[in-house]
């Protein structure tokens, strides 16, 4: 991929020439489950951090797969990605519950000390590639997806004053129904949801040559509209 300076954040931090500073909380293989713990547990967040800004939350379709369970099985190769945050419905009354076991910081720890074992154990490898997690049918991840932004935001707003954005990434990765059943779910909840077109030319010009990852090109691209559409809605 990109470096940091290349990225998302930083890119639109220098479009909005000082008007606005980035935080980025993102990391590889973080998704939907990441932002709702980040936003329970506040302690991970700097001392220094204003109350007041704008979230925005670059959603990409595999964040439906790290949200549910991948390929209907938790395997060894996924637990790194997943890192426990996972969520499903109650059977019995449609609730949404974590697979966490707790909110508490130190449990989060245990669980990556676990991860750790586990990376340099046979042992651990053989018995984790046969835990089985039921993969929710397509419409019934999407729904979860979107609750769990829903009760993401809340979260955000409990803590913080401003604006929370939902970004879709261009090339989202959704099929349009299922694309338009997040954004109708999102929406009617009062979610703003930002559709980023695709950038005008190739496809290769907007993937990074090394990998399936955004390019140069297309981080500034997906920046720059952001920021237009921010500016817009802070002016």
């Amino acid at each position: 991929g990109v470096t940091d300076e290349e990225a998302m954040p930083c890119v639109f931090q220098r479009v909005a020439a000082g008007r606005f500073r980035s935080y980025n909380y993102g990391n590889n293989g973080y998704g939907t489950g990441q932002m709702y713990w980040l936003l329970k547990n506040g302690d991970f967040f700097e001392p220094e951090m204003p109350d007041e800004g704008i979230a925005v939350y670059n959603f990409i379709g595999d964040h439906v797969s790290r949200t549910v369970g991948e390929l209907g099985k938790l395997t060894y190769e996924s637990l790194p990605w997943m890192e426990f945050y996972l969520f499903k419905t109650n059977p019995v009354n449609g609730d949404l519950v974590s697979y966490h076991l707790s909110d508490n910081p130190a449990v989060h720890r245990f669980l990556k000390s676990v991860q750790t074992f586990r990376l340099l154990s046979p042992a651990a490898r053989y018995v984790f590639s046969r835990i089985d997690i039921p993969l929710a049918p397509a419409e019934e991840g999407v729904r979860i997806v979107a609750e769990v932004i829903i009760q993401s935001k809340r979260l955000y707003d409990a803590r913080f004053t401003g604006d929370f954005y939902v970004l879709l990434w261009p090339r989202v990765g959704l099929e349009p129904v299922l694309e338009g059943k997040l954004i109708g779910i999102l929406k009617a909840d009062g979610i703003r949801v930002i559709d980023v077109p695709e950038m005008p030319g190739d496809v290769p010009a907007q993937i990074h040559p090394r990998d399936a990852h955004p390019s140069v090109a297309e981080y500034r691209w997906v920046a720059e509209y952001l920021y237009e559409i921010i500016a817009a809605g802070d002016s």
